[in-house]
């Protein structure tokens, strides 16, 4: 919409519903489009996962990590230049309350990274809760140098590959509508789409509400 058809629609709601009834709409609009994501749930049933993560790429090393020690400085230190001390004090968090932490190399450099979560993880969630045999895999991340390589598919097949291993018997995964390469990524890593939700985010806290149950979705 450009400036003059946008201009024409708020004279309209101006003549509708008045000058303060079209600043609220405006306002809750702007609001809705910055604290709200349209994204998708994604699951897999981890008995029957067959991909292979050498299939997807190869030369990338993977790390689950458990712990702050377990870091390699020189990872560690890719990290906090990449994401921030804010992240890295997150980090400390999220591995004190039983979150695992894998991390990928390219000749051995730090290529990306993400987590994963379970119901014994100290962590309720967004969008249904995590039962026993359930993982969730979220915050996955590329670093700009490594995109285009497969990183992010391979990670979460790695992850994928482990839990399996380990017995679980379903994982999820998240993507913003929006990110196309996180959307063809998740697949590729063998995900199955479930279901897409609005994320409305308020401080630390999430509240999710399902598309299907919205009007007019």
């Amino acid at each position: 919409m450009n400036l003059e058809a946008a201009y024409r629609a708020i004279h309209r709601k101006v003549r509708t519903d008045g000058v303060s009834g079209t600043i609220k709409l405006i306002s809750r609009a702007v609001l809705d489009r910055l604290f709200r994501r349209d994204e998708s749930l994604f699951y897999v049933n981890l008995p029957t996962y067959t991909v292979n993560p050498k299939e997807i790429a190869a030369g990338i090393v993977v790390l689950r990590i458990e712990a702050v020690a377990d870091i390699p400085p020189k990872l560690l230190e890719a990290l906090a230049k990449y994401a921030g001390d804010e992240y890295i004090r997150e980090t400390n968090r999220r591995l004190e309350n039983g979150w695992s932490l894998f991390l990928a190399m390219l000749s051995d450099e730090l290529a990306g990274g993400g987590w994963a979560i379970t119901n014994k993880s100290g962590f309720m969630t967004k969008v249904i809760p995590l039962l026993d045999g359930d993982v969730s895999l979220i915050d996955f991340f590329t670093l700009p140098a490594s995109r285009g390589k497969n990183v992010y598919p391979y990670l979460l097949s790695c992850a994928l590959t482990e839990f399996k291993a380990q017995h679980f018997l379903r994982a999820y995964g998240y993507t913003t509508e929006w990110n196309v390469s996180a959307n063809r990524g998740i697949v590729k890593a063998g995900f199955l789409y479930f279901m897409k939700y609005e994320a409305h985010v308020f401080g630390r806290r999430e509240f999710v509400i399902w598309k299907s149950a919205r009007r007019g979705k």
